[in-house]
């Protein structure tokens, strides 16, 4: 469905975003623009089938787990309609018995492992992109302008990954629709944006220090 396929692309993406934006700011360090590049593809290439490997095992798990115990009141209902079909015309119960049938596949149906998979490393991939870019148009020597141009463009896009995504998941939520739930809902969004953006930086920042306590060995 579309909503659990756009909860795996989730995912994904803040992996990808936080994750190779910490390893291009480590690796800016060193000075060499072509370095960060090489590194980073490398990263977001292993990066992005690992989780989609890993987002097929898990979604492949779940859909082979056996039947939790609620679902023994739906037991009874199938079997409710057995009966009624065995006490109906002969002719119709085939037909009931297809459509119990059908609803009972459709009621149970989960997930495609490859269309989770698939979500995950897409959103990966997406993510990691989005801090390796700017390194693309600078020259070999300027890797700390692109670090600074990769820094905004990381936080921007966590800033407005946490907000949409908590604006828009807490539209249905049963709060009013009023001037004071709006604000409340916008506030709430706002500093769920603030947040993505403050760990992302926390991320960057620790990748830089673990560079340069190295880099004198």
């Amino acid at each position: 469905t579309l909503s659990s396929f756009l909860s795996n692309f989730t995912l994904g993406f803040a992996d990808g975003l936080t994750v190779p934006f910490a390893l291009t700011a480590g690796l800016s360090s060193l000075g060499n623009t072509r370095t960060v590049i090489y590194a980073g593809m490398a990263e977001i290439c292993a990066g992005s089938i690992s989780m989609g490997i890993g987002g097929y095992l898990a979604a492949r798990s779940s859909s082979t787990s056996p039947s939790s115990p609620s679902s023994s009141p739906s037991m009874e209902v199938e079997e409710a309609e057995k009966e009624e079909v065995s006490s109906s015309d002969g002719l119709l119960s085939p037909c009931r018995q297809c459509q119990d049938s059908e609803g009972k596949e459709t009621g149970e149906m989960k997930e495609s492992p490859i269309i989770a998979g698939l979500a995950v490393s897409i959103g990966y991939l997406l993510g990691g992109i989005l801090p390796l870019f700017p390194y693309f148009f600078v020259g070999m020597e300027n890797v700390h302008v692109g670090l600074a141009w990769s820094f905004g463009v990381c936080v921007l896009a966590l800033f407005v990954f946490g907000f949409g995504k908590d604006f828009v998941l807490s539209r249905n939520d049963r709060g009013g629709d009023g001037e004071d739930a709006k604000r409340r809902r916008l506030r709430r969004a706002v500093w769920e944006g603030v947040q993505m953006a403050l760990l992302g930086s926390v991320a960057a920042v620790a990748a830089v220090l673990c560079v340069k306590a190295f880099e004198g060995l």
